[in-house]
């Protein structure tokens, strides 16, 4: 290339990066979302069976803890409180784990006892352009289910994916989902509509929804994954009975071609950027074609930790801590560009009908980078000491556009290893309001503690898969209590050297500050 034509090149790239930086933060209204799902199919794992995994990427301040859920038989008349709307209990819920913002009834990501996992993605919506102008015009729109909620609901009513996707549909039919889902955060700047992916053992799911409508994708080979945008194109298995009527009524789609319908084209808010995300969400399906019939877990773990690391992008400029992209990985942005962090992730192993094992998920608290994998069981009876411990706000379900009550306690694990995060980034917290000091410090200690945590999770996998066929050879005998029993004390004892390993990091790092 001459260098002319080079530099007109250069020039011209730069230009459409700046712009896309300027339009997101100029956009004041609404934050930049940023997390991913992904599946990978039993014919893509090196194993033969199904992973799932989900980053969850909330506001700087939120405490994400992982929380156990028992289930149970539910008397009739029974009511659930779910911050904007009480809706009829069902009469048998199932046991559920999930990673759960501290203020909110339901969770981001989650599995139970059947093996079935989901995970969610915030998506803006026409829809949700039409509620936000509404507001904005003084017009009072009903609040309805938040995305997280749904997520709980689904997993606490569905033995099967599909059973699960059946029990969340309808809800979505009948409440829509407007209401903020940030804490802090009114509901018109808080306020999104949501994708999922549904999976067990044997099957997987996407479904995408746009205020009261949705529609859903069976995955039935390969890898897939879904981010902040709708992904359904013109192929699909089920909607909601007046999907596409909804759209041509409204003017989103021509009524002379209803035959060649197009979800993402429809229902996509266009008013927003879609290129942040979508290039992350391409990122995440690179990575997962490039080990495609070979994945393992700690490929899963490698996808998780990503920051755009050997692509031509070669990562953030400085580092990861520093982002100039949204990245799977997603630290604070001192730019505020965006407004979170990757809060926790899970990646879970859902064994099928006929396999000798029992379902595990994998939870990491904060920035997978700076994290170790434990995991953790549905088939457990308890929940490690500090894992479900949300800090200063004890896991007090609350409206979030009224809560801002949050805070590090020594004996949380998350906010552990959220002081290990700030340490290896070389920032600082304050009590309301976040005070960056970058030194430059994410470069040195990262790869320090990587190597620290990959020897745990090395030791972990090792075990667990032992454990987990022991566990369910116990099951099968009836023995639930010592089935329980093996599970519990692994995942203790795995997250007891996770947290001691966060530590003895965290008081090093605190003898290099002085």
């Amino acid at each position: 290339m001459k260098r002319k034509s080079y530099y007109k090149f250069t020039m011209v790239l730069a230009a459409i990066v700046i712009l896309t930086i300027a339009i997101v933060t100029l956009d004041a209204q609404r934050p930049v979302f940023s997390c991913d799902t992904w599946v990978a199919m039993p014919d893509a794992t090196a194993n033969g069976l199904m992973m799932m995994a989900k980053t969850s990427d909330v506001a700087y301040y939120e405490c994400e803890p992982f929380v156990r859920w028992e289930g149970g038989k539910h008397e009739p008349g029974e009511m659930i409180d779910l911050q904007y709307q009480k809706i009829p209990q069902v009469e048998r819920t199932y046991t559920v784990l999930g990673s759960s913002q501290f203020w909110i009834w339901g969770c981001e990501q989650g599995i139970n006892e059947f093996g079935v996992a989901i995970g969610n993605e915030a998506v803006l919506t026409k829809e949700w352009r039409e509620n936000l102008n509404k507001v904005q015009n003084g017009e009072k729109v009903d609040r309805g289910i938040l995305g997280m909620n749904l997520v709980r609901l689904g997993l606490e009513r569905g033995r099967t994916a599909r059973e699960a996707l059946e029990a969340m549909t309808p809800l979505i039919e009948k409440y829509g989902q407007w209401g903020s889902g940030i804490a802090g955060y009114s509901d018109s700047d808080g306020s999104f509509d949501n994708s999922y992916i549904i999976a067990d053992g044997t099957e997987a799911w996407i479904l995408e929804t746009a205020g009261h409508q949705w529609i859903a994708k069976s995955v039935a080979k390969g890898v897939a994954n879904i981010g902040n945008y709708p992904s359904i194109r013109t192929e699909w298995d089920l909607c909601s009975k007046d999907l596409i009527k909804n759209a041509v009524d409204k003017g989103w789609w021509p009524a002379d071609k209803v035959d060649e319908f197009d979800f993402a084209i429809a229902y996509n808010d266009f008013e927003g950027p879609l290129a942040p995300n979508i290039i992350r969400g391409k990122r995440v399906n690179a990575l997962l074609r490039q080990k495609e019939g070979q994945i393992d877990i700690r490929w899963m773990f490698r996808i998780s930790r990503d920051h755009f690391e050997g692509t031509f992008l070669e990562g953030p400029y400085f580092n990861a801590a520093i982002p100039d992209f949204l990245t799977v990985c997603m630290h604070h942005s001192p730019a505020a560009f965006t407004w979170g962090i990757t809060s926790g992730t899970n990646v879970s192993v859902l064994p099928g009908k006929d396999a000798n094992a029992v379902p595990v998920t994998y939870w990491a608290a904060n920035v997978p980078c700076c994290a170790c994998f434990v995991p953790f069981y549905p088939n457990g009876s308890e929940m490690p000491e500090g894992v479900d411990k949300a800090g200063k706000s004890k896991n007090i379900q609350t409206d979030p556009t009224k809560t801002t009550v949050w805070g590090y306690i020594p004996d949380s694990y998350w906010w552990n290893f959220d002081k290990l995060r700030m340490l290896v980034n070389g920032d600082k917290r304050g009590e309301r309001e976040e005070v960056i000091e970058f030194g430059f410090k994410y470069n040195e200690r990262q790869p320090a503690v990587r190597a620290e945590f990959d020897k745990l999770e090395k030791d972990f996998i090792a075990g667990d898969w032992k454990v987990r066929m022991e566990a369910k050879r116990l099951l099968d005998k009836g023995e639930t209590g010592n089935a329980a029993k093996l599970l519990d004390g692994y995942s203790s004892k795995c997250s007891n050297r996770a947290l001691s390993k966060c530590k003895t990091l965290v008081k090093y790092f605190e003898s290099l500050e002085h």
